[in-house]
């Protein structure tokens, strides 16, 4: 379990950030789906804006920040 421990502190900044950009990438496309699924419209209708992602990217790597 040390290890597993020492590793995660010893990696790449920019593997971290890969990480974060991909979870918080698939939550918003989960909450777009799900927002479109509430309403009734159709699945083709999901639009993975840029500035919305980056918004929720923001969020992952603050919330991770308080945690480590």
């Amino acid at each position: 379990m040390e290890n597993i421990k020492q590793k995660l502190f010893n990696s790449d900044v920019s593997v971290w950030l890969g990480v974060v950009s991909v979870v918080c990438y698939a939550s918003y496309y989960i909450y777009a789906t799900s927002f479109n699924q509430y309403y009734g419209l159709p699945s083709n209708l999901v639009e993975l804006k840029i500035e919305n992602v980056a918004i929720v990217i923001a969020y992952g790597i603050f919330i991770i920040s308080i945690f480590l």
